[in-house]
């Protein structure tokens, strides 16, 4: 199973939107997608093809033909738990870009360490037609925004609001090769890095994953968008 990220998908219907202004977002809840059997099929299939067709894999040390981001349609359920979320955006009815935020007490590659906390962002994807439109970034940014407000809500009622004092941590576990620069170019600092095996995320010769994170300032961020 290849994970991470970002990823390119080619879209299975019509592409009527000529802008990116024009796109609608929706923000769901892991309720959201457990209640409704349709929507999780759909978000799955759009992923999954995400993950076969991403351009960004050398193929000599990928398994493209029989990777599969979700293998049943349940997983992205069981992705999500009870506290994800899923940020999409549509061209339509379509679906032309994603992201996923999940706690990152889910962990589940033993990279995480005792102590750490906040939000890993998972299945980043961008229908291959909507490229360089800075969707990824728009993805995260519907995440960012609404956990920032949480955050906030949560310290006012807590009684602690001094500005610049909390920072909210996103998380990317990524194959350096693949994806490491990209990320670095948005913001985020590796931390630390694990050589894995062939076979995990689909590799045929084995990759180095890094853990990278991001600190999001919970009193100054803005929904302003970034580049992608």
């Amino acid at each position: 199973m290849i994970s991470k990220e970002t990823l390119t998908v080619e879209s299975v219907a019509g592409h009527a939107a000529s802008t990116a202004d024009t796109l609608s977002e929706r923000l769901y809840h892991a309720s959201d997608i457990l209640s409704s059997p349709t929507l999780a099929a759909s978000l799955t299939a759009f992923v999954n093809q995400g993950f076969k067709s991403a351009g960004t894999y050398d193929p000599t040390r990928w398994d493209l033909i029989n990777s599969m981001r979700f293998k049943r349609t349940n997983e992205i359920n069981e992705l999500l738990g009870t506290e994800g979320l899923f940020a999409v955006l549509y061209d339509g009815k379509v679906p032309v870009a994603c992201a996923a935020a999940v706690p990152w007490a889910k962990e589940y590659q033993g990279c995480r360490l005792p102590g750490e906390e906040g939000w890993e962002i998972k299945t980043v994807c961008v229908d291959a037609k909507w490229v360089k439109r800075g969707l990824a970034s728009r993805s995260i940014n519907i995440l960012r925004d609404y956990l920032v407000e949480q955050e906030r809500a949560k310290l006012a009622l807590d009684g602690a609001q001094e500005a610049g004092n909390k920072k909210l941590k996103f998380w990317l576990e990524v194959a350096e090769c693949v994806n490491g620069e990209y990320w670095r170019r948005r913001g985020y600092k590796e931390l630390r890095g694990y050589d894995r095996p062939a076979g995990l995320w689909s590799s045929l010769t084995g990759f180095r994953l890094l853990v990278m994170v991001k600190d999001i300032d919970v009193y100054t961020a803005t929904n302003s968008p970034s580049s992608s």
